[in-house]
């Protein structure tokens, strides 16, 4: 992996604290953080009427997330009951929970896509992402795989940090860095 220089580190860093209830997001240029709820809305027995008004790639990924996104497509208070999901429960997603991690992965490429770089010399975002202090270390592996994911679709991640956020004692973090074989291409 190629050296970094201070001046794009300084100008490419992400961060991304998944909260249980409110995500907090934003290259390190911003002054104040974005915020989204963690939640998304699964698009499952949509009427009709409704799935008029959804963008054909939208209603192919049947799922929703950001504030404003969500609140386009909800069609009833039954959607809310059968439908919405908020993944984390005090900060922790189930590991078995699939509708959890598919919420998790497409708010993680909501959060990066709110921010594209035209710069030629970008080479993808050097994301810092904080979880739960309690967070089991299959998170931490479930994070890595779904940002791993994204960098191959999008080559828009250089390298990513995963922290501990709380004090359960914990002090070390994780990182990982996408194999650059198909990021060179």
């Amino acid at each position: 992996m190629a050296e970094l220089s201070d001046s794009y580190r300084l100008k490419y860093v992400f961060g991304i604290d998944f909260g249980t209830s409110y995500t907090k997001y934003g290259p390190i240029t911003l002054a104040e953080p974005n915020v989204v709820q963690t939640r998304g809305l699964f698009l499952r027995d949509v009427p009709e009427s409704v799935k008029m008004r959804i963008p054909p790639d939208v209603l192919s990924r049947g799922l929703v997330v950001g504030d404003e996104e969500v609140r386009n497509y909800l069609s009833s208070v039954r959607d809310v009951q059968r439908n919405m999901k908020y993944p984390l429960k005090d900060g922790i997603a189930r590991r078995d929970d699939e509708d959890a991690w598919s919420v998790l992965r497409e708010l993680a490429r909501y959060v990066l896509a709110q921010f594209p770089v035209a710069d030629p010399e970008f080479k993808g975002w050097l994301v810092s992402m904080a979880l739960s202090a309690l967070a089991p270390d299959y998170m931490y592996r479930g994070f890595f795989d779904i940002l791993e994911k994204i960098s191959a679709e999008s080559k828009s991640i250089y390298a990513a940090t995963v922290l501990p956020r709380g004090s359960s004692g914990k002090a070390s973090s994780r990182y990982w860095s996408p194999p650059r074989a198909w990021s060179s291409a």
